[in-house]
């Protein structure tokens, strides 16, 4: 986590050491989640996760090959994961 925020140019201090308690108790404000979403997308979170979610569908639709399954189960199976993967969040 250090080295992450050290890329960034920020420290503990800018992200807030209460945070994580909020986090637990259940008050998280606008300004945490923006601050959040801010460092993990800075920190290449959002790349890396949408790498290895391709990564999990291709290993998905290729075990999902070796399944003996009809053809409707077998596509909608492959929909599905496709979907969860590639829409918009």
């Amino acid at each position: 986590r250090k080295l992450a925020l050290k890329r960034v140019g920020l420290d503990e201090h800018h992200i807030g050491v209460g945070f994580g308690v909020a986090v637990l108790g259940g008050g998280v404000d606008a300004d945490q989640i923006a601050r959040a979403t801010y460092l993990v997308e800075a920190c290449g979170g959002r790349e890396w996760t949408a790498v290895r979610a391709k990564a999990n569908l291709d290993a998905a639709l290729g075990a999902l090959e070796r399944v003996r399954l009809s053809a409707i189960p077998h596509r909608d199976l492959a929909d599905i994961a496709v979907y969860v993967v590639e829409r918009e969040s």
